[in-house]
C-alpha cells in the first residue's frame, strides 16, 4: 500500500522506494513463510492430549460427573419398576421418559436422576444395564453421563 505519488515510483524502481506509509523503504522477501508449519501448528493435538508440533501435553477441561444418567436402547414396553430393577443396588430419584411432543411416543430413552453421585459412578460403570432376559440374547441399555 502506498500513496498515489510513490505509486509510480512502485512499479517502476521498486528497490527506490520510501513512502511516509513504508518509511522503511521496499524490500522483497528472501525466503518465504513457513506455510506448512504454521498449518501444523493451528492446533494438531494428537490422542492423549500431546501437541504433534511442540510435543507438549494439552490440558482439557475434567468433566464433571452428575448424578444424572442417559439411558439409551431400552425396550418400548420398559417399566419404571423394570428400569428401577436393572439398575440393582443403585437406587434412582426420578426417571424422564425422552417422548416425541407431537405424538407422544415413547423412543427408547430416558434420563435418569440417581440419589447420589457414588450411585450415578455405579450405575455408569458397567456402560450398560440388563434389561430383558427372555430372549435367547441378552438384550442391553446403554448408561452414560448426561
Amino acid at each position: 500500500v502506498v500513496c498515489e505519488e510513490c505509486q509510480l515510483a512502485a512499479t517502476d524502481e521498486p528497490e527506490t522506494l520510501t513512502c511516509p506509509l513504508c518509511v522503511k523503504g521496499y524490500q522483497t522477501p528472501d525466503t518465504a513463510p513457513d506455510l506448512v508449519g504454521q498449518k501444523r501448528k493451528l492446533g494438531v493435538i494428537a490422542q492423549g492430549g500431546t501437541d504433534l508440533v511442540t510435543g507438549q501435553k494439552v490440558a482439557r477441561a475434567t468433566q464433571q460427573i452428575s448424578q444424572r444418567l442417559f439411558v439409551g436402547k431400552l425396550p418400548l414396553n420398559m417399566t419404571t419398576s423394570k428400569l428401577r430393577l436393572a439398575f440393582g443396588d443403585a437406587k434412582i430419584d426420578t426417571i424422564q421418559w425422552i417422548i416425541d411432543h407431537d405424538t407422544h411416543a415413547y423412543f427408547g430413552s430416558a434420563f435418569c436422576q440417581m440419589a447420589s453421585v457414588g450411585d450415578a459412578i455405579k450405575a455408569q460403570e458397567s456402560g450398560a444395564i440388563q434389561v430383558s432376559s427372555k430372549r435367547k440374547r441378552k438384550q442391553t441399555a446403554r448408561v452414560s453421563f448426561a
